[in-house]
């Protein structure tokens, strides 16, 4: 399946996108982090004990040079896999530039910068998107693959925006009169203020899921390391 990453292609695409292998690489760069530092945590136990006690035992050179040497497997283990992982990484980049190359959008121009403030996202995004911004009382000649504009023409869009046969992207501006929502429940909500004589105020939106597990397992990281270290540090009460 390596072999197969390396190539170019849908065969290489396919390969690269392969659960199994990138379970298969995540596994073993999580079980290299975690063996690499359960080493240097006992290779660090083994020098402090020799030079608190004095007496470094007559097995000390053996244990030395054996925690080093798994050390270094697990050293290059982990920087293997990351590079695998980067060239992965270097692949689905170029893959992905190609087809965004091959795709046309459209930028409705309503001002206030409108269409440079487009182009400028996508290329903050190094976006390869082919981009054309136009006024609204025409469509230019071509074929186009998405429309982009904003919440008050697309209120009151001409025919042929209404008739584009491609995907309608609408970005949300503060036009006048006009309250965006994101399901009924939030409509609801908005109803009830300006029914009170209030201005509508929009919740701020929680954490998303993604956020969410990188916190979650960068506190199961630090929790293990802890465990780590109050190990080390019984076991070199209990040495002493």
């Amino acid at each position: 399946m390596q072999a197969e990453a390396l190539l170019t292609g849908e065969i290489g695409d396919h390969a690269r996108r392969s659960v199994i292998r990138k379970m298969y690489l995540y596994l073993v760069l999580f079980g290299s982090v975690i063996g690499g530092m359960a080493t240097a945590v006992g290779l660090v136990y083994q020098l402090l004990r020799a030079m608190l006690t004095g007496e470094p035992g007559s097995n000390f050179v053996n244990e030395i040079l054996n925690l080093i040497q798994l050390l270094f497997l697990f050293g290059v283990v982990l920087i293997y896999h990351l590079n695998v992982l980067r060239q992965d990484g270097a692949s689905t980049a170029d893959a992905l530039a190609e087809k965004q190359s091959g795709y046309s959008v459209l930028v409705v121009d309503s001002g206030n910068g409108f269409v440079e403030s487009m182009k400028a996202a996508l290329m903050k995004l190094g976006s390869k998107v082919r981009v054309t911004g136009t006024k609204p009382d025409g469509k230019p000649e071509g074929n186009f693959n998405a429309v982009i504009l904003n919440g008050s023409l697309a209120v009151d869009a001409p025919e042929w925006i209404r008739s584009f046969n491609g995907s309608r992207i609408v970005v949300q501006n503060e036009a006048k009169d006009i309250v965006w929502t994101d399901d009924a429940a939030q409509a609801a909500q908005s109803i009830q203020q300006l029914a009170e004589g209030q201005e509508v105020r929009r919740e701020k939106t929680g954490r998303s899921v993604k956020s969410i597990v990188v916190y979650i397992f960068a506190a199961l990281f630090l929790l293990e390391l802890l465990f780590v270290l109050l190990s080390f540090g019984i076991s070199l009460v209990v040495g002493l």
